[in-house]
């Protein structure tokens, strides 16, 4: 029987390291399809499946570590040379808690935010663009 997968259920990471406090993750895959209509289509669009692609994002609960601490955790200030360096980084994340499914890949990040509301917990958001292919990890 299948079971439902809980929120609680996903761990999103960042290379091997766990991202602590991740809030939401969010992996859309694409095809774009290419036009390949012809006279005889009666008018009707037709296409070929033409580029794959993919993107992600994480939203997580912004916080400062102590020293011995910072290697076992991801953090702004980590996404924030992630973004300045143009490292490329493994985005991967399990369905299922740490022993599910594990899906991913090779991605940049294009895009980093920080966000203080007026009262509560601040927060940082940063977008991935797919370098290649993302799927089911199976090593």
């Amino acid at each position: 029987m299948a079971s439902i997968i809980n929120a609680t259920d996903v761990v999103t990471y960042i290379g091997d390291t766990v991202v602590g406090c991740a809030q939401s993750m969010d992996v859309t895959v694409a095809r774009t399809i290419d036009p390949a209509t012809c006279s005889s289509s009666g008018g009707w669009a037709q296409g070929s499946p033409g580029e794959r692609s993919w993107s992600g994002s994480i939203g997580a609960i912004a916080r400062v570590f102590p020293t011995a601490e910072e290697a076992a955790n991801i953090s702004y200030k980590d996404m924030l040379s992630t973004l300045v360096d143009g490292t490329e980084v493994d985005f991967e994340f399990t369905l299922g808690g740490e022993q599910g499914e594990r899906y991913g890949g090779k991605a940049y990040l294009s895009n980093l935010a920080l966000s203080k509301p007026e009262t509560g917990t601040v927060t940082w958001t940063a977008d991935f663009t797919g370098n290649g292919p993302y799927g089911l990890i199976t090593a």
